[in-house]
């Protein structure tokens, strides 16, 4: 089975969402470290959170993150999410059955049961397993932050250069 790139995207951005644990992260962000463009993750972003993996908080301190505990976020789960988990081949013999649907053809119970099989491997394999060695302790103890975002920005200095370097300025009298 090929899977697509967007599942490729979507391991990405729940694995850096799991990096930086628990905190919001912005789509910017994950597009600039990833070389994903942002309208990918933006077609992206959606299905992860329907599906309930990660959560959006909209707003200017807005970004995504982690639901669950990395370690409960099977690669499995994530591909399910974004690929299509059912097939359905052309008639090669067999009936419909009385509804219509085509799952009475050989073939596509065949499909369907090594897809599962595919799919299931995945599901062996948590967000935790992607993480560097040293990210998985600390991701261990995880939970979920509650409440409005809390993306934390870089502190913007106030005042001249000069004022910080403890020069003085001029000031009229």
């Amino acid at each position: 089975m090929r899977l697509t790139k967007q599942s490729g995207y979507a391991v990405r951005i729940v694995t850096h969402c799991a990096l930086v644990q628990g905190e919001l992260v912005r789509i910017a962000d994950i597009a600039k470290r990833y070389g994903i463009t942002k309208n990918n993750i933006a077609k992206t972003v959606p299905v992860l959170v329907r599906n309930g993996i990660i959560e959006g908080v909209r707003g200017r301190n807005g970004g995504i993150r982690l639901v669950r505990p990395a370690s409960d976020v099977s690669i499995g789960e994530i591909v399910r999410a974004i690929e299509a988990t059912a097939v359905e081949a052309e008639s090669f013999g067999g009936e419909k059955s009385g509804s219509g649907s085509k799952t009475t053809v050989p073939i596509n119970q065949m499909l369907d049961a090594a897809l599962e099989a595919f799919v299931s491997v995945l599901d062996q394999h948590t967000i935790e397993d992607m993480l560097p060695d040293g990210k998985k302790s600390k991701i261990a103890g995880f939970t979920k932050i509650s409440g409005k975002g809390t993306a934390r920005r870089p502190k913007v200095r106030r005042g001249s250069a000069r004022k910080r370097r403890g020069e003085r300025t001029s000031t009229s009298v």
